[in-house]
């Protein structure tokens, strides 16, 4: 039987499984981004390879401004 405090979930923190994942995903985009930009052999640049590197790093600074930003508005709330 379904309880209501079981359905209502407005009190709830965040998991911290969700925290951690955002970090995690946020340094994955950026690890793999310099893997196939920084850390990649002479004959791979200018492939699709090192295009989709620049796109990962893009897509990790992004995702990173927003994970901060969300952190700073955040704090400015309490």
């Amino acid at each position: 039987m379904i309880n209501e405090n079981d359905l209502s979930n407005n009190n709830k923190q965040p998991s911290t499984t969700k925290k951690s994942w955002s970090l995690i995903r946020t340094v994955m985009f950026i690890v793999i981004g310099l893997m196939n930009t920084v850390l990649i052999r002479d004959e791979d640049i200018g492939s699709f390879k090192n295009y989709f590197g620049y796109l990962l790093l893009i897509v990790g600074i992004v995702d990173w401004a927003y994970v901060v930003f969300k952190y700073l508005k955040k704090i400015n709330l309490r």
